[in-house]
């Protein structure tokens, strides 16, 4: 299993890089527990210029840009506010279903 980061994903040719050899799953989030999750995180170079008011905004724009290629995924999952033993226990469950693990 490879938990690439969003902006991978929508760099034009990765997805149909990995066609038939990956099963990709999106991890979808709002924008609104996206900028929860980031808090004032100062790690993220796409958002560290972000004024903390313009955070939301920010990241509306960049899902906006990269929706098109988030629906590319094999399949895509709304977490939520799941907690990430949560997630990765669906994530788990979907790879035996649909994967072949």
């Amino acid at each position: 299993m490879i938990a690439t980061g969003a902006g991978w994903a929508a760099e034009p040719g990765n997805l149909a890089s990995v066609a038939g050899r990956a099963f990709v799953i999106h991890l979808e989030v709002t924008v609104a527990e996206a900028a929860r999750r980031l808090g004032r995180a100062t790690d993220r170079p796409l958002l560290a210029a972000s004024p903390a008011g313009d955070l939301v905004a920010r990241l509306e724009r960049q899902l906006a840009e990269r929706a098109a290629s988030y629906h590319l995924a094999d399949m895509e999952i709304a977490v939520g506010d799941a907690s990430a033993e949560a997630v990765a226990a669906g994530v788990a469950t979907i790879a035996r279903q649909y994967a072949g693990w």
